[in-house]
């Protein structure tokens, strides 16, 4: 198929052609695929990302994200300044366990 016939020795097995087609064929081909689908989606996720981060560290309120779990996955400026916590200290934490400690410091200063 792509001229393999000439670069092999005479009486190479149809299935060795066949493999080395389709090998071939699959590495001249991803280059494209990932020129064409993979670098643009990867371009338009980190857009995405960054657009997110945006909003939430210029949002006027506290914003928390949790997992499925509870874990809390990102704490923005604003959930900072409101809680008291630096964003590193509180994440890959229970929320539940990060309430806790809010409310009895709250009530502490009571």
């Amino acid at each position: 198929m792509l001229g393999l016939e000439h670069a092999l020795p005479e009486g190479t097995s149809p299935w060795v052609e066949a493999a080395l087609d389709a090998t071939l064929l699959t590495v001249i081909s991803s280059v494209f695929i990932w020129r064409l689908l993979v670098r643009p989606l990867a371009f338009a996720l980190r857009s995405e990302t960054a657009r997110a981060r945006a909003v939430m560290d210029t949002a006027a309120e506290g914003i928390i994200t949790i997992d499925e779990r509870g874990i809390i996955e990102s704490f923005n400026r604003a959930a900072e300044r409101t809680f008291a916590y630096d964003a590193g200290e509180v994440a890959g934490k229970n929320v539940k366990t990060q309430a806790e400690q809010v409310i009895v410091l709250l009530a502490h200063y009571r």
